[in-house]
């Protein structure tokens, strides 16, 4: 709808194009009248119309004051003259001013009218993409370069001068907001990478509107599930004012994140005066500071080894050695989501590797206790009799084998990091190599040295994720005595390379 005000001292020109414009099939209101300049220039930020159309001479402040009045202010309206007199030089100080074109009053008709008012439209629409365009990505860049000060991650000096010069990066008191999605990783460990991408867009795009209305803050995503909102407060206010309206602030986020995305969240504020540059310091302190205040730790990661015995438990569907070992591994004072993952991870894998249908909802059920944070011991509980349900399946499914294939499987799942082979598995479980093939086969649908191959890969890809072992080390570790021939299955089947993989992983994450 274009909205037009119309300013003329003639009461019979305000008529004859309000009529025209309500018979023109424009979509086009008249949202007000004016008989002087001045009057018109007080109606421009009452009524905001899109449109003026004004007569040049008037009484108080004519068309070209009234026109230069628009231009100096940068209003958002398309100023239409009209004009007595068939001269250019009459009308040119109007144009000079910014004023879209200008009509004869003697020559004006209907049609003539609707095709400036239909130009009019269509080059406001234009103006409103573009701006529209220019702030989103004015924003992200905005964003984007808060992030990489989180990172510490140096940007080019033209940029670093350009960003500096934005509102939300001059000196002033700020207050971070650290904003983490509690038990990101059990929640979310499972979901495909647009399912991530999606749920960022979305915390990031209630955390830009809440600002944009709050008129403070700018957010950003630091890490997977973990979003830093910063608060600035220019001029000479006082630490406990601006941390009590940064409080209101993150309520109204958080609150606002939990209403609509069904988050649950972990916050934590932390002020600072000094340049946007230090912002790195800041953010590291409020995530020690945080994990201090929920019991949380970081970077202590269960070890690989303990794969091997928990698959042989739940393979064997043990349900006391699988309580067992949850409860060891958490008592030991690891990250209480990092085990979680871990051993679910586990369970997803054994499934797999069994062609087991894994349960979705199952797993949502499990997830579901994880929303709020949870204490280590509870954490066991829910765990354990998740994996024993886990278990009892794989045990179920185990029973529909023959003997001699269910005892070669677990060799396997024991000895896959050794130099095996199905010969050695032939004779671990008393049969010829050829019974073995034949059985394998004709049970499982699979090769034995396809199974292993495919089982030892699924171990290397959970190790090439911790990061911790080379290449090299990786492939010993999953009983590949040549690490170039490692290197060659690896790409064969996953389509890249060990270091590639690892590389795209962490880029994910």
């Amino acid at each position: 709808m274009i909205k037009v005000l119309l300013a003329d001292d003639n009461q019979l020109t305000l008529n004859q194009v309000s009529e025209m414009i309500a018979t023109s099939g424009v979509n086009a209101v008249v949202v007000g009248q004016a008989m002087d300049g001045e009057t018109a220039a007080k109606l421009l930020f009452t009524l905001r119309p899109n449109v003026l159309i004004t007569d040049i001479d008037m009484p108080v402040m004519n068309g070209v004051e009234l026109s230069a009045f628009v231009a100096e202010r940068k209003l958002p309206v398309k100023v239409i003259a009209l004009s007595n007199y068939d001269s250019y030089e009459f009308v040119r100080p109007v144009m000079k001013h910014g004023a879209m074109d200008y009509l004869l009053k003697h020559e004006m008709t209907p049609g003539l009218l609707r095709a400036k008012l239909l130009e009019a439209g269509a080059i406001l629409r234009v103006e409103e993409s573009t701006t529209a365009r220019e702030e989103v990505y004015s924003l992200l860049a905005r964003q984007e370069f808060l992030r990489k000060l989180l990172l510490g991650i140096v940007g080019e000096e033209e940029q670093w001068q350009i960003m500096l010069q934005q509102a939300e990066f001059q000196p002033g008191r700020r207050e971070l907001a650290l904003i983490r999605i509690i038990n990101y990783r059990i929640l979310y460990h499972n979901k495909e990478e647009a399912d991530l991408q999606r749920l960022s867009q979305s915390v990031l795009g209630v955390c830009n509107s809440i600002c944009s209305t709050l008129g403070n803050g700018i957010a950003c995503e630091a890490a997977a599930g973990e979003y830093v909102v910063v608060f600035h407060f220019p001029g000479s206010t006082s630490k406990g004012v601006t941390r009590q309206k940064a409080t209101e602030y993150l309520a109204t986020l958080s609150g606002n994140l939990e209403r609509l995305l069904g988050l649950h969240l972990h916050c934590h504020l932390e002020g600072f005066d000094n340049g946007i540059e230090t912002i790195r310091i800041h953010y590291m302190r409020a995530r020690l500071a945080l994990n201090s205040e929920y019991g949380l730790e970081e970077n202590n990661r269960i070890a690989v080894l303990d794969e091997k015995r928990m698959l042989d438990a739940l393979t064997r569907a043990d349900r006391a050695a699988i309580r067992e070992m949850v409860f060891d591994t958490l008592s030991q004072g690891c990250d209480v989501q990092e085990v979680v993952v871990h051993l679910l991870r586990i369970s997803e894998r054994l499934l797999a590797s069994h062609n087991l249908p894994h349960s979705s909802v199952q797993m949502e059920l499990v997830q579901d206790h994880f929303r709020r944070g949870i204490q280590p011991e509870a954490a066991g509980d829910i765990l354990s009799d998740y994996l024993c349900e886990v278990g009892d399946m794989v045990r179920k499914f185990m029973l529909e084998y023959s003997r001699h294939v269910r005892e070669a499987i677990v060799y396997i799942h024991e000895h896959y990091h050794e130099d095996m082979s199905q010969d050695v598995t032939a004779r671990a479980i008393g049969i010829t190599t050829v019974h073995l093939s034949r059985l394998f086969r004709a049970e499982t649908g699979s090769t034995f040295i396809d199974y292993l191959t495919s089982y030892r890969l699924d171990i290397a890809k959970e190790i090439l994720k911790e990061g911790t072992l080379s290449v090299k080390e990786v492939s010993h570790r999953v009983g590949f005595q040549n690490s170039g021939y490692f290197i060659k299955v690896f790409r064969k089947h996953v389509g890249v390379t060990p270091f590639q993989y690892r590389k795209e992983q962490w880029a994910e994450g």
